[in-house]
């Protein structure tokens, strides 16, 4: 009777020359020895236990997936586990928009045409109260800061913080705050305040060498802000280090038809001793309504310039969607508030309104709509669908953008490449 079989999740992956197995349930991958490939194949394929160095092969691929036992259901365990983590409820993560204005003018910007959504005079009072009704509770509390340029609203955003902090531990909830700005105000002060009220991530966003940066990232007169931006990251940084405090640091470098020498440039431009203390991020610049060209730069190139960052010292930040497509895969425990109040699953096209499925009221409560909820939900389950159930690339990809699904009717496989895939787990 057979006691293993191989898991309908192993990925054989080549890359720089060498082969690899990759699992995308355990996130496990294991680089194949070309004078060991025929007993590994051999561990592989026996459904019983095998004898000498066979059988050690079969002990570690159990241990990490490659092997599971014979009987299991690997996709009924996944749906599981995906359900699990989109109803789990007990950490809030909201994300404060305050305001769509920025004091950049980038032109692939996906908010162009939603910047004058007045602020609803209530809005931090009305934050306040939702606060007061929903943390109590909880485990986790995390409120992000987004935008438009959040900084714009830094006074608020502050006190708001403050209280929030003050409110969690009140009721023993733990409270994560982040942040992200496109630096230009991320003055001393400012940096400062941030860290004294725990604010636990800061991003940052370079596009790529400092020459496209500064054709592209720029302020409303047209003005550079490259060398003001790394500036300002690498103040922030060192008074965090200074201060003993333990903050992610994230460099996120857009990638726009660059060049090895470009992006080279701009990760030796932070001194050496800082970049232990920074997780890179990159990503292609893709096309928006705005902005529609030609980008040699793909999710298939992440690898490598994940491998020169490592190299020079930066620490790599680790993919945390690991049972979810994105973090609008989520009940009503996660959102973004936008200034007139209004709450949404995701902000990628803000001219369709299906992510659009509540409102905070000027008393606090989340006035929700179950049945647009319910269709988001919906649409971002891939156990429905009959081709998802048979992809080996299934708890990478989750069927893809849940916003393209209900825009479309159909999936959009994500186009990270697999051999991209292992490196931003481990």
């Amino acid at each position: 009777m057979s006691k293993f079989k191989s898991s309908c999740f192993n990925i054989n992956i080549s890359k720089d020359g060498d082969k690899y197995l990759y699992n995308s349930f355990s996130k496990a991958c294991v680089r194949i020895i070309p004078d060991k490939a025929h007993t590994l194949e051999e561990a592989l394929n026996a459904d019983l236990e095998l004898p000498g160095e066979a059988g050690q092969f079969q002990a570690q691929l159990l241990k990490n997936g490659f092997l599971v036992k014979s009987g299991t259901d690997e996709v009924e365990q996944l749906r599981y586990m995906y359900t699990r983590n989109y109803f789990a409820g007990s950490v809030l993560n909201i994300v404060l928009l305050p305001t769509m204005a920025c004091n950049l003018a980038c032109p692939y910007c996906f908010e162009e045409g939603h910047k004058e959504i007045p602020l609803n005079a209530g809005y931090f009072p009305a934050l306040r109260a939702f606060a007061e009704k929903n943390f109590a509770g909880k485990k986790v509390v995390q409120v992000s800061l987004f935008g438009g340029e959040p900084l714009l609203k830094a006074t608020e955003l502050l006190d708001y913080l403050k209280f929030c902090s003050t409110l969690a531990g009140k009721h023993g909830v733990k409270f994560l705050s982040s942040i992200v700005t496109n630096g230009v105000l991320l003055t001393e002060k400012i940096s400062e305040a941030l860290i004294d009220s725990g604010c636990s991530s800061l991003q940052v966003t370079i596009d790529g060498g400092k020459q496209t940066h500064d054709s592209l990232r720029v302020g409303k007169d047209r003005s550079p802000t490259f060398d003001l931006i790394l500036s300002n990251f690498k103040r922030a940084v060192s008074i965090a280090i200074a201060r003993e405090k333990k903050l992610h640091f994230v460099l996120r470098i857009n990638l726009y038809n660059q060049t090895d020498e470009a992006v080279k440039g701009t990760l030796e431009s932070i001194p050496s001793e800082l970049r232990p203390h920074i997780e890179a991020l990159f990503r292609p610049v893709y096309s928006t309504k705005c902005f529609n060209s030609v980008n040699s730069d793909t999710h298939e190139t992440l690898t490598h310039y994940y491998g020169l960052a490592k190299k020079l010292g930066y620490q790599i930040q680790q993919n945390t969607y690991l049972l979810q497509q994105c973090e609008a895969s989520g009940d009503e425990s996660f959102f973004y508030i936008t200034p007139d109040l209004k709450t949404w699953k995701c902000l990628t096209d803000m001219g369709h309104d299906a992510p659009c499925f509540g409102r905070i009221s000027a008393g606090g409560e989340h006035q929700i709509d179950r049945e647009k909820l319910a269709a988001w939900f919906s649409n971002s389950d891939p156990f429905r669908d009959p081709e998802c159930l048979q992809c080996r690339k299934l708890p990478d990809c989750y069927g893809g953008c849940i916003l393209y699904k209900v825009k479309n009717g159909k999936r959009r496989c994500k186009t990270d490449a697999l051999t991209t895939l292992p490196n931003i787990y481990a």
